[in-house]
């Protein structure tokens, strides 16, 4: 499957969350591999804090399962919005920022 076309995309809005944002990534990248057909979709909606910088160490470890878009502040509903726009995958799980997915939750 090639990028355009992801079976899922997990989809997370975020706005200030530097602190939680590893433990929601390391929840996710444990259970996909490179292989996947599935995205994580992170919307930073013009954080303040040093999420763009913990967004970049995230998407150097694993550029194949990461897909960041910078947005100026707007809100979670136009976050959302836009993700259903440009998401790749067939299928979207909103994921928020201060949750994380329990082992087996994503592939089995």
């Amino acid at each position: 499957m090639d990028e355009k076309n992801k079976l899922l995309t997990i989809f997370t809005p975020t706005y200030n969350r530097a602190h939680l944002l590893p433990r929601l990534f390391n929840s996710i990248a444990d259970q996909i591999g490179p292989g996947d057909s599935i995205e994580w979709l992170v919307i930073d909606d013009g954080s303040t804090d040093d999420t763009q910088r913990i967004l970049s160490e995230f998407h150097a470890a694993r550029p194949d399962l990461l897909h960041i878009v910078y947005v100026e502040n707007g809100g979670k509903h136009r976050a959302i919005n836009l993700a259903a726009r440009i998401a790749r995958g067939e299928w979207l799980l909103l994921v928020d920022s201060d949750d994380l997915l329990v082992d087996g939750a994503i592939c089995d």
